[in-house]
């Protein structure tokens, strides 16, 4: 009974913290919005891949190459943005991030053949990858508070998700790609002049604890773990979000189909908040292990058709902690490194990201839709086995 009062207070100080200067709310809240349109951007390719296959006349394998390339500008835009934001300052990094957003979602809008349309793709993943630097800048800005207005930002990443299928549904049944393209293109644009005329913003100064350099022999192996594990995870999120329609439209139309691949990632941001909770029970080596093997239950239960719309809202709710748990779990397995090794591993195992989707595409070719969830079924089954061997690995060096 003693403890509610002071998380209350504490709730409540942090709320005011994140309001009490209207030029750093204003710039969360902008931030926020930002996040929303790269969660779309991830989530729009799969609901308009009917739509693609009929404009440009393509296989499966092929129209995937669009989540492909996407996760090649992105990977690029990851790579480059922590550079220019210590050489230009995050600010300028996030503002020339969006309109990049804004130019590619324009590409994809009018691209009249199926290379530019790739282009504009592309672009989109640059805008994407740069735009990740908005968690350093607002980290920077808000200071102590920093953590809590992180949350609240990638909480928005979700959003986007979530919504953008379900407002792409219509218009994939129509078989009409260009006015959702053309509204997220607005929408950046409105956000980039808003960042562009953003002038100084005051940074709280929070002070830096100096750290030892990582020894890299001594951790190459957990790291290469953690390396597989995001790889196959990162690659089966991106093929449930990207072919959850593809495999639902034959059996209930491409409307529906879209819609269901909302629900998938409204089910993964859920599950992530429920997962709060048991998170101070369980070890994150714990959470993120069986989390995945319920998964695989869920995504062998999508072979049913019939029941594979819920099979995938549930395959979402149980793979939602997977992600910011393993980045507990780094930070418990690495506590004095937990940044450089979360680095290193997320732009590694991104990778998965843009090999997926045309491996998933030429199995649908050559054996049909319904070695969709096969197929993810697979990635899963080697991201658990994976986790489970860290978690073994780790009570060896306790031990030890």
């Amino acid at each position: 009974m003693g403890r509610a009062p002071f998380r209350q207070d504490r709730v409540v100080n942090t709320l005011r913290r994140l309001t009490a200067d209207p030029a750093r709310t204003a710039l969360l809240v902008a931030g926020g919005l930002g996040f929303v349109l790269i969660g779309a951007a991830q989530s729009l390719y799969g609901p308009f891949y009917g739509v693609f296959r009929a404009r440009f006349d393509l296989t499966a394998t092929v129209v995937s190459l669009i989540t492909t390339f996407h996760f090649v500008g992105a990977t690029t835009g990851l790579s480059v943005s922590g550079f220019l934001a210590g050489r230009f300052g995050p600010l300028r990094v996030v503002t020339g991030a969006i309109f990049t957003l804004a130019l590619g979602f324009l590409g994809v809008a009018f691209g009249t053949t199926w290379p530019l349309t790739l282009a504009g793709a592309t672009v989109v993943g640059l805008g994407f990858g740069g735009l990740v630097t908005m968690n350093f800048l607002i980290a920077r800005v808000f200071g102590a508070a920093g953590p809590a207005a992180l949350n609240a930002l990638n909480a928005m990443f979700g959003v986007g998700s979530v919504l953008a299928p379900m407002a792409a549904a219509p218009f994939a049944a129509r078989g009409a790609h260009m006015p959702v393209y053309l509204a997220a293109g607005a929408l950046a644009i409105a956000l980039g002049l808003y960042f562009a005329f953003t002038r100084r913003i005051r940074v709280e100064e929070t002070p830096v604890r100096e750290r030892e350099p990582l020894p890299l022999r001594s951790f190459i192996l957990p790291v290469a773990g953690f390396i597989v594990l995001y790889f196959f995870y990162m690659a089966s999120e991106a093929s449930f979000g990207n072919w959850i329609p593809t495999h639902l439209t034959p059996a209930f139309g491409a409307a529906p189909a879209a819609r269901y691949a909302g629900l998938f990632w409204l089910a993964l941001t859920v599950g992530r908040l429920a997962a709060a909770p048991v998170s101070l029970r369980v070890t994150p080596g714990v959470l993120v292990s069986w989390t995945i093997v319920l998964g695989i239950g869920a995504a062998l239960t999508a072979t049913a058709v019939s029941l594979a719309p819920f099979a995938y809202i549930a395959a979402g709710f149980f793979c939602g902690p997977v992600f910011p748990g393993g980045l507990a779990w780094m930070r418990r397995r690495f506590p004095d490194s937990a940044e450089e090794v979360s680095s290193v591993v997320l732009a590694v195992a991104g990778l998965g990201t843009v090999i997926a989707p045309p491996v998933i595409g030429s199995a649908v070719d050559a054996f049909g839709v319904r070695a969709i969830p096969l197929g993810v079924t697979g990635m899963l089954i080697l991201a658990g086995v994976c986790a489970h061997v860290l978690r073994l690995a780790g009570r060896r060096r306790e031990r030890e």
